[in-house]
């Protein structure tokens, strides 16, 4: 990358002021109700450096579902609750458009509050998620494309793990990478067969993969190990 473009990324638009403004009192308001259950409206504040009188106005604007809090000890103790939507959608395409079109594009995670500003939020045991599916950010990123197409821009969507500032020698980097994995688990699979010839080989390449790869199989890693051993237990049993 020359020292032009980076000059040129260096400077890209940020978010316009008023659609930055509606982020921060997400992130803030999020913060606020995550300590209201245990601690008092100036704790709040001066743990997340904002006055008295912004953690109130927030503590206002759009209370959780209430909860029992008496055996509560953590805020991270909370069942669940829900955060409503304080953008709305042309200001998510418009916000999500302004990083996009940035020369070195955007990546999920620069967008992910837009996203909780314009779907809302649901908090489980500390943990919030977006009140939005897959089919729902697809077609939000369409808009925004066909936003920046109308427009003269091209809106660009770049992976998480690719070094947008070197694309070629990251992308090159990840196939190795999988290469690698590729020929780890061939390799393990000609050692279990080396041992086990005549079981099927597909059979023993994707159980190795359900097994070391996490989400790969719709089976949590520890489930299909515990259905396995219980198999082994009730051959056992049989013998």
């Amino acid at each position: 990358m020359n020292n032009a473009t980076t000059a040129q990324a260096t400077t890209a638009p940020t978010l316009p002021a008023h659609i930055q403004a509606l982020v921060n009192q997400l992130h803030d308001l999020i913060a606020v109700h995550g300590l209201l259950a245990l601690h008092s409206q100036r704790q709040i504040a001066t743990q997340l450096g904002l006055s008295r009188r912004r953690v109130n106005d927030l503590s206002k604007m759009r209370p959780p579902t209430t909860l029992d809090m008496s055996a509560t000890t953590s805020e991270f103790d909370l069942t669940e609750f829900n955060t409503e939507p304080t953008m709305t959608r042309v200001q998510a395409v418009d916000a999500i458009l302004a990083l996009a079109i940035r020369p070195l594009g955007v990546k999920y995670h620069e967008y992910k509050e837009t996203l909780g500003a314009a779907f809302g939020l649901t908090c489980v045991d500390g943990e919030f998620n977006l009140n939005m599916d897959e089919k729902q950010h697809r077609q939000l990123r369409a808009d925004v494309r066909r936003k920046a197409k109308a427009a003269g821009d091209v809106a660009l969507f770049i992976p998480g793990w690719m070094d947008a500032s070197d694309p070629v020698a990251s992308n090159r980097a990840m196939l190795a990478a999988a290469q690698a994995v590729y020929e780890a688990v061939e390799d393990a699979a000609a050692a279990y067969r080396d041992q086990y010839p005549d079981m099927p080989y597909l059979s023993v390449v994707n159980e190795i993969k359900a097994i070391a790869i996490p989400g790969y199989s719709s089976d949590p890693v520890v489930a299909r190990c515990e259905r396995n051993s219980n198999t082994v237990d009730l051959l056992l049993s049989r013998t």
